[in-house]
């Protein structure tokens, strides 16, 4: 069993502003955002037979039966989150 907290990336897609900046900016989008990111994320997650323990403002807590489905979702998730809309 792998377990990773995957953290900071929703930054990496807001242009490195935190989530608390884009929210009080722009609740809306901020909004958007994060829910995009949890989509991609999850779906991924699914993916590569990982599960949820917890998330909390686009701060996951994930777990993989190994360390390879570990590091392929952290890979496949850098490539998509670009890809964003």
């Amino acid at each position: 069993m792998c377990t990773i907290t995957y953290v900071k990336s929703l930054e990496a897609v807001a242009g490195s502003c935190s989530f608390k900046e884009m929210r009080e900016a722009n609740q809306p989008m901020a909004e958007v955002a994060l829910n995009l990111y949890r989509e991609c994320l999850r779906k991924v997650l699914m993916q590569r037979g990982g599960y949820e323990c917890q998330e909390t403002e686009g701060s996951f807590m994930l777990s993989f039966y190994n360390c390879i489905d570990a590091v392929q979702f952290c890979i496949l998730v850098r490539l998509l989150l670009p890809l964003l809309p």
